[in-house]
C-alpha cells in the first residue's frame, strides 16, 4: 500500500454528479501531506457541466455561502493503483480515489460514491451484500474524422475485432495492469462499438472498477488518437450503448439470497421482492441511470425496452433473470445507458430492490400485453418528475442530492437541449446533442 511514495505524481480522483473523473494531481514531495491531512476542493464543484465550467444559472437555487467554500478531499484506503499508461514513458503516475472527509458531510451527501456506500450499508444491516458487475457498451470513433473504427452492424464479428486488435488489445492489457478485471471483449450491433465485460466483485469494488475503467478507456484511446465516447447514441441510425448492470444478493454466510432450489425455477422469493421493488421504482430510476437527453433516444423504440417489464432468461424487458445454479442465478438490470454514473446505477437499484424486500413487493409479471406495467419515461424532462415525486427514492439517495442533481440537468442538459425532440429524429436535434454528448 505505500508504494505510492515510489511514483513521482499521484492524482487524487472522485467522480463528479455526471461519473467524469476529476482529480488533483500531487507530487511526490508532497505527497506524505495530501495522504494525512487531505487537499482541498471546491464545494463549487457539484454545480458544474460535464466539461468542468459551473451552470451559472443554478447559483440562484444553491446555497451560495456553502458553495464558496471547499472540502477536504481524503484518500480511499486501499485504493491505490499505478496507472500504467500516464506519464508519457517519463514519469511514474499513480492514482487514489477519494471522498469528502467525515467533517465535510454537506458535501459527502453529494459525493456519488459516498451515496453508493450509503445503500450497500443499508443492505448489509438488512442481512445481505451485493455482488455485481457491468457490461460496459461504448463507440471508438477517429479523433480526427469522427468516424468509427469499423464500420458496418457486426455482431460477434471475429473481423471487425481483429482490424483494430491492437487497440483493444492494449486496452486489456492496460487494465490488467491497472487491476481492472476485463473477462471478455466483443464487437456490438453498430459501427466502432464494442463491449467490454467485467469480472464480479463485491459491493462498492464494482463500481469502483467501472469508474476507472471508463477513465482508462478516454486515456488511451486519446492516446491512439481515438475517441471513446460514451454518449447513448452516438450514430443516429445505429443501436444505442447501455450499461447492463447484473447483480445478486448473498447472505453474510455465503449463500445466494437469489437462488431456492425448492422452486422450479430457482428463484428465491426474495428475488421475486427484489424485482418488485426495481419494477415499483422503475420510473424514478430511470432519471439517474439514463441521465441526459440523448438517452431517450434509446428507450421505447422498437426492439428496445419501454416497459417496467421483468422475464426469465428475456432480452425485450427491463429486469432480466438467470436462474440455475446458485452461482449462476442473478438479476440483469437493463435500464442503465452508457452515459450513466455506475455510482449512481448501483445505489439506485439497491434503494429500490431494498424497498421491494422491505415491503415485500410482490413483482407484476410481464406478458406480450404488458397489461399491469407501466411505460418508462419518454424524456429526461419526465423522467426527473418522476424521481422528485418519489419519496422512498428521494429519502434513500438522500434530498439533498436529488434536489442538486435536479436542478443541474434542469439548468444544463434540458437548458443546453432545449428545442431537441428525440421522438422526432430531426437531423439538426441529432447534431446538437452530438455537439454536446459526443465527447
Amino acid at each position: 500500500m505505500e508504494s505510492y511514495y515510489s511514483c513521482d505524481f499521484v492524482r487524487f480522483v472522485f467522480p463528479d454528479t455526471h461519473g467524469v473523473s476529476r482529480s488533483k494531481v500531487i507530487p511526490r514531495e508532497e505527497l506524505h501531506d495530501a495522504y494525512t491531512n487531505g487537499i482541498g476542493i471546491a464545494s463549487s464543484e457539484y454545480t458544474h457541466r460535464r466539461r468542468g465550467e459551473p451552470v451559472g444559472s443554478m447559483f440562484a437555487h444553491v446555497d451560495l455561502e456553502h458553495v464558496a467554500k471547499s472540502f477536504t478531499l481524503k484518500a480511499v484506503e486501499g485504493s491505490f493503483r499505478v496507472v500504467p499508461w500516464s506519464g508519457d514513458g517519463k514519469y511514474s503516475v499513480g492514482e487514489v480515489l477519494g471522498e469528502p472527509s467525515e467533517a465535510d458531510e454537506a458535501d459527502r451527501v453529494l459525493n456519488t460514491r459516498y451515496i453508493a456506500r450509503k445503500q450497500l450499508d443499508r443492505l448489509r444491516e438488512n442481512g445481505y451484500q451485493l455482488l455485481s458487475a457491468f457490461e460496459m457498451e461504448q463507440v471508438f470513433m477517429d479523433d480526427a474524422s469522427m468516424q468509427p473504427i469499423f464500420n458496418g452492424s457486426d455482431y460477434l464479428s471475429s473481423f471487425a475485432i481483429f482490424q483494430q486488435e491492437k487497440l483493444i488489445f492494449d486496452i486489456k492489457t492496460q487494465m490488467k495492469r491497472y487491476g481492472v478485471p476485463l473477462t471478455s471483449i466483443s464487437a456490438e450491433l453498430s459501427p466502432g462499438q464494442v463491449e467490454y465485460t467485467m469480472k464480479p466483485s463485491y459491493d462498492i469494488d464494482c463500481p469502483d472498477q467501472c469508474f476507472r475503467a471508463r477513465e482508462g478507456l478516454q486515456e488511451i484511446c486519446h492516446q491512439k488518437g481515438i475517441l471513446c465516447s460514451f454518449m447513448t447514441v452516438a450514430e443516429k441510425s445505429a443501436n444505442p450503448s447501455g450499461y447492463h448492470f447484473n447483480h445478486s444478493l448473498w447472505t453474510a454466510d455465503g449463500q445466494s439470497a437469489f437462488f431456492d432450489d425448492k422452486n422450479s425455477d430457482k428463484m428465491s422469493q426474495l428475488a421475486r421482492y427484489w424485482i418488485g421493488g426495481l419494477q415499483k421504482h422503475s420510473r424514478a430510476m430511470t432519471a439517474l441511470v439514463c441521465p441526459t437527453v440523448n438517452c431517450y433516444r434509446r428507450l421505447n423504440r422498437k426492439f428496445s425496452i419501454s416497459h417496467n417489464g421483468w422475464a426469465l432468461e428475456s432480452r425485450w424487458q427491463t429486469y432480466r433473470m438467470k436462474s440455475g445454479t446458485p452461482n449462476s442465478t442473478y438479476l440483469e438490470n437493463r435500464l442503465p445507458s452508457s452515459s450513466a454514473n455506475p455510482y449512481l446505477v448501483l445505489a439506485a437499484t439497491v434503494a429500490a430492490g431494498l424497498d421491494g424486500i422491505l415491503k415485500k413487493i410482490d413483482p407484476v409479471q410481464s406478458d406480450v400485453s404488458k397489461e399491469g406495467l407501466q411505460e418508462l419515461p419518454n424524456s429526461l424532462a419526465e423522467a426527473l418528475e418522476a424521481l422528485e415525486e418519489d419519496e422512498v427514492m428521494v429519502n434513500a439517495i438522500g434530498s439533498e442530492f436529488i434536489k442538486l442533481f435536479c436542478l443541474l440537468k434542469r439548468h444544463h442538459d434540458l437548458v443546453e437541449m432545449d428545442g431537441v425532440d428525440v421522438k422526432d429524429d430531426r437531423p439538426e436535434d441529432y447534431k446538437r446533442e452530438c455537439q454536446f454528448y459526443q465527447r
